[in-house]
Parts: C-alpha cells; structure tokens; sequence
C-alpha cells in the first residue's frame, strides 16, 4: 500500500480519510519495539503528499500538559518507545508512575496530583472519542489532499482481564470465568444482576416472525453461504 500513497495525494483525493488503528499488536504477536510506529507512518504519509493528523493521547492528559510549561512530559512521551507503550499496557498505577517520573522530580512533583488509580484510567487518543471527533471534523476540512489519521491505541482487554494489551491470542473471544468479575465493570451490556455468569442467549419465541423469516431468507439470494461470483 505504501508504494501507491502518492496516486492519491497526485489526485488530491481530499474526501479520503485513512484510519490506522495503532494497537502495537498483529496477528502474529506484538509489533516490534524498539522504534515508534506512528512516527514511521507520519513519515512515510506525510513524504508522499498527505494530510496527517496523530491521535497520541486522550483528554485526561490535557491537565498535565498544560500545567507543565517546560514540556518535560512530553519530551517523555516523545522519548517513549513502543516496546514501553506495551509495557505500559499492562501496568498498575504505581508502575505507571514509576516509569513516568523516574530521575525526573518535576515530573514526580506534577504527577502528585492523581492517584494510581487516576493514573490507571487515563487513556491514550484512540480510547478517547473527543479526540478521535477533532481529528475527524479536521479532516473533513482539508482540501486538495487525502489524510490519515493514526490513532495511539491499545489492544482490546483480553476477555476477562483488567487492562487493555494483554491479549495474548487476538482471536481469541470467549471470556474466562473466572475472569468475568474483572470484566464486568468494562462490560456495556453486563450481565444480570444474579451473578457474574453471562446470560444465557434465548432463541426466538415460537411464533416470533424471526423463526420463519430467517430460514425463509436463507433459501433466497445467495444461500446461507456467501458463494463466489
């Protein structure tokens, strides 16, 4: 894909706008990390004629940074490699300190103000929806150039576990039992109030319309597969 980037940009497609979800993860395993891959996509996009627009980092960091005049947060997060972000992942709130202030007492001083567990919480830009809404109402206003968009993120909890990256098996979508207490607080639809065990799912009623109409459906069109043109 990166080899036809400036096709676009020479066409000044400027009603395109390119997501790149940021997770540090692949279906083989964690990307590397001793660079930073958002960067060598800036690099690469911005080479071949594109708008770029990095979600990095949510509202909770707002605060900080602008309470930090001399930028020493940032110069951290810049100096931040990927194999940190991963680390960081799946971190508590004092490590999550630790890492942020270590040799640095500004930092120690400015981050006295959360607790771990605020620490904990705050969340990266592509976990924030405020931020991913302005990188998408800025897009929609460049002209006479595609935009990309990568979005710093984590990858999804592992069912059943407390943070975001630590998700062994990317594939894998079937919550542990043992791990749904920890889950359920995440969970938008969580299940009933009788206990942590998952509602069992209910087939239609009877005489829903949904029991004759689906397998109605199936028999029309294409089948219940999908089949090749």
């Amino acid at each position: 894909m990166l080899g036809t980037l400036n096709i676009a940009a020479r066409e000044k497609l400027d009603n395109m706008i390119l997501v790149i979800n940021c997770n540090l993860q692949s279906l083989d395993g964690p990307v590397r990390g001793n660079g930073k891959i958002i960067q060598e996509l800036e690099r690469s996009f911005r080479g071949a004629g594109w708008n770029v627009i990095k979600v990095v980092w949510g509202s909770d960091w707002d605060g900080l940074l602008a309470r930090d005049p001399d930028g020493r947060l940032q110069q951290r997060m810049e100096q931040t490699l990927d194999g940190d972000y991963q680390y960081l992942s799946i971190s508590n709130g004092a490590e999550l300190r630790r890492f942020w202030t270590e040799g640095d007492p500004q930092l120690a001083t400015l981050l006295n103000s959360l607790t771990d567990d605020e620490l904990l919480a705050m969340r990266r830009g592509g976990q924030d929806r405020k931020k991913i809404y302005a990188a998408y109402h800025k897009a929609v206003q460049s002209e006479g150039r595609p935009t990309v968009s990568p979005h710093q993120d984590g990858e999804g909890r592992r069912p059943g576990q407390r943070r975001s990256g630590a998700q062994y098996q990317p594939h894998q979508k079937a919550a542990e039992q043992r791990g749904a207490p920890r889950l359920r607080p995440t969970a938008a639809d969580p299940p009933a109030d009788g206990g942590d065990r998952p509602r069992r799912l209910l087939p239609p009623r009877r005489r829903h319309p949904g029991r004759s109409a689906l397998p109605a459906a199936a028999t029309t069109g294409a089948g219940r597969l999908p089949a090749q043109a």
